[in-house]
């Protein structure tokens, strides 16, 4: 094991109080960005919140998992429109679509989960591509539909 991966292992271990890594060192960190971040004098604290921004606050995630879809997916709840839904889905349905296809995919994705959710719960029959899309289902956050 490197020494910057040993220490990074020794510190976690003293941290938490624990005796075993659960995850894969190897995989998170390597000697030259740990390397890199204590050379810039920043904490394996500022290390850790750096991954993670990267993982999970940018939109780099979203690459191939289902955002090029959810233009059209949304339209389409659009351009049905209220329909059987509950009127306390109206506001909703407000702001216009132009303006709402420029926000982040993370706020569109929740919008288009709720809406399908309450479309899926109202009217069990409800059918469309997304119906037949368990990928696209699961990035959403959409329970299974059989």
């Amino acid at each position: 094991m490197p020494f910057f991966a040993a220490l990074l292992r020794n510190y976690w271990l003293l941290a938490n109080k624990h005796t075993t890594l659960p995850f894969n060192l190897a995989a998170v960190v390597s000697a030259g960005q740990y390397a890199s971040y204590i050379g810039a004098g920043k904490s394996f604290t500022s290390l850790g919140m750096h991954r993670n921004a990267a993982l999970h606050e940018s939109d780099a995630h979203h690459v191939n998992r289902g955002a090029a879809h959810l233009p059209s997916v949304i339209t389409s709840e659009y351009s049905r429109g209220l329909c059987s839904l509950h009127r306390v889905y109206a506001p909703y349905f407000r702001i216009l679509l132009a303006d709402f296809l420029t926000r982040q995919i993370s706020y569109q994705k929740q919008w288009f989960l709720l809406i399908r959710t309450g479309r899926e719960a109202d009217d069990p029959t409800f059918t469309d591509d997304v119906i037949g899309n368990p990928a696209f289902r699961r990035w959403i956050g959409l329970l299974p539909r059989h």
